[in-house]
């Protein structure tokens, strides 16, 4: 997945109910967006790399994203928010 946004400030992603799907199957997601301030995602259990150009971002909070591991990138000289 890939999205580029310019005024998108909050991308909260996940199962609408618990216990709910989520997206069992997604892999990989690069984010672009001069304004976004929050992400945050929940149940990604096969995503396994995000590349983040978010020179807003303050927050990241990645919950049930056991496949995850250490492959979050950001661009260059971004200053990294607080990982929940």
């Amino acid at each position: 997945m890939c999205i580029h946004r310019r005024r998108l400030e909050d991308l909260a992603l996940g199962p609408r109910e618990a216990g709910g799907s989520g997206g069992a199957s997604l892999k990989r997601v690069s984010v672009s967006s001069e304004a976004l301030r929050a992400i945050r995602w929940r149940h990604f259990p096969s995503l396994e790399e995000v590349a983040l150009d978010c020179p807003a971002l303050t927050h990241l909070a990645l919950a049930d994203c056991d496949s995850l591991g250490d492959a979050v990138r950001a661009r260059p000289g971004l200053a990294w928010p607080s990982v929940a």
